[in-house]
């Protein structure tokens, strides 16, 4: 078997046997407590349905993932675009991974220029944003919250979410597009390696580009664009 299919089979084991030990856990500790009938089991109780919740979404959204990945990679991608509001979609986004944030941090948003909607999936635009935003702050705990930029040009719209995190070691950026990636100084971190190439796959079928920039222990800025569509360009 090839080094990185035996790499790949060590990542989704490691990956999936982390929640699903917390979630074994938990079960076990609730038909402890079931039987008991107090204030604070009742609260211990309310706590380990939470991680449940919490570490069967990480599996849900791992498996979705691999899902994904192998749909695109298949040319089975199914693809409904039209005219999508950017800016929607954003504050969605944004609102969502906001209430995420257990140290409370809240991303900003800035906005540029005349907004002009493009054709795009939509769901394919809310998973590449969810994916770079969910990044940014996972990968800057402890420093400044993740801003997002929204800059509507003369004929594209650019996309930039910029953390403040630990970064990308330099010898490994040339590998961030490879399929189970893992930067040396993020192996600890939840995933399997699989974010960035969606979001590049996703970017490249609406037809839009894809590029980053990153200092190791300074962060990383991510950018995405789209072409507006015909006729909808202005000066």
């Amino acid at each position: 078997m090839e080094t990185q299919e035996l790499h790949f089979m060590y990542l989704v084991v490691h990956e999936l046997r982390t929640p699903l030990s917390a979630i074994k856990s938990s079960a076990d500790l609730l038909s402890f407590y079931q039987e008991m009938d107090d204030r604070h089991t009742i609260l211990q109780i309310g706590e380990h349905i939470g991680r449940i919740q919490t570490e069967a979404e990480k599996l849900n959204r791992m498996l979705d993932g691999l899902l994904l990945l192998a749909k695109i990679e298949a040319g089975k991608i199914k693809q409904n675009q039209k005219p999508a509001d950017i800016l929607s979609v954003v504050n969605n986004t944004i609102s969502a991974q906001n209430a995420m944030q257990s140290d409370g941090r809240n991303s900003s948003l800035s906005i540029t220029g005349l907004p002009v909607k493009i054709i795009f999936e939509e769901e394919q635009l809310e998973r590449i944003l969810d994916n770079l935003l969910s990044n940014a702050f996972k990968y800057s705990g402890g420093n400044p919250p993740p801003e997002l930029q929204v800059h509507f040009t003369g004929s594209s719209v650019r996309i930039i979410v910029k953390d403040f995190g630990i970064g990308i070691p330099e010898d490994e950026q040339h590998l961030v597009h490879n399929s189970f990636f893992r930067a040396s100084n993020a192996e600890n971190a939840d995933g399997i390696g699989l974010g960035l190439v969606i979001v590049r796959r996703l970017v490249n079928l609406n037809g839009g580009d894809m590029q980053f920039t990153s200092i190791e222990n300074e962060g990383s800025e991510f950018t995405i664009s789209f072409p507006y569509p015909e006729g909808n360009a202005y000066p």
